[in-house]
């Protein structure tokens, strides 16, 4: 089994949420079949199917991927556009991530997100030492 933690997770959401893999398909649109593979852990989702997955799940896609994040989706409080706003102004400041900018456009919008709150976790390391440097 190569893919044996998303297996676990896609499992224990499913059960949290008190459905049969059949009725995540439907709601979901992913195929029964690719459910089929991720329960069995022969395959992981792509970034789309987690997100349709999770939005159905009520959990966080990324920590239905297997990543080490915590299973409820976190809220920011800003609406996209302003998690948009707030990370062009960085990255155009700082030009840290500005060749990575491009790509933000394919990622699915929980996707942008977890990207917008990672830039603004680097940039904001940035600052802080520039500022600590400029003490010293």
């Amino acid at each position: 089994m190569k893919h044996e933690i998303t297996a676990k997770r896609l499992r224990s959401a499913l059960e949290n949420a008190n459905l049969r893999a059949i009725e995540l398909s439907e709601r979901s649109g992913v195929s029964q079949s690719s459910i089929s593979q991720y329960l069995a852990g022969s395959h992981a989702p792509s970034n789309i199917s987690s997100g349709k997955m999770a939005k159905v799940l009520g959990c966080d896609p990324v920590w239905l991927m297997g990543f080490d994040v915590s299973i409820e989706k976190k809220i920011t409080g800003r609406t996209t556009e302003e998690n948009e706003n707030a990370t062009y102004q960085k990255m155009h400041a700082n030009n840290t991530f500005w060749n990575y900018a491009e790509m933000l456009f394919f990622m699915p919008p929980y996707a942008q997100e977890k990207v917008y709150d990672f830039i603004d976790m680097v940039c904001d390391q940035v600052e802080k030492k520039k500022e600590a440097d400029s003490a010293s």
